[in-house]
């Protein structure tokens, strides 16, 4: 976009384009999320709101399947902050995996969307400030 050399038309184009990128990024998220409900799951003893197309039932299922395995580590380790257990329930999420994938069990690894979902879940456990 051409810059004009008036400071006040400059700011204008300079908004306009600022309002055209939020705008284009709000359209880009909506499109992403078409199709996709709103759907509460409850997990360590707090409910969260995933949006996802996947069935409610399975998504269920796969929290209550989180949910249990963060009872066991829990359980196992004594550890009573939810950050670490959410981090050894995933390590040990991700272990398993890997462990199916590598030994090519029936099905491991050839459903990504299901894997997607599974890892929503567990990052959904997590803080906003421990992904980095």
């Amino acid at each position: 976009m051409a810059r004009s050399t008036d400071p006040q038309t400059e700011r204008i184009d300079l908004e306009k384009e600022f309002l055209d990128q939020r705008t284009a990024g709000k359209r880009k998220a909506d499109s992403r999320n078409l199709g996709k409900r709103s759907i509460s799951v409850r997990i360590g003893g707090h409910e969260y709101r995933i949006r996802s197309d996947a069935d409610e039932e399975w998504l269920q299922r796969v929290a209550a399947s989180v949910d249990d395995a963060m009872r066991r580590i829990r359980k196992h380790t004594g550890t009573v902050d939810s950050l670490d257990v959410a981090i050894l329930t995933s390590l040990n999420l991700a272990r398993e995996l890997l462990q199916l994938r590598e030994t090519g069990a029936a099905g491991a690894g050839s459903k990504p969307e299901a894997l997607r979902e599974l890892i929503e879940l567990v990052e959904s456990e997590l803080p906003a400030d421990a992904s980095s």
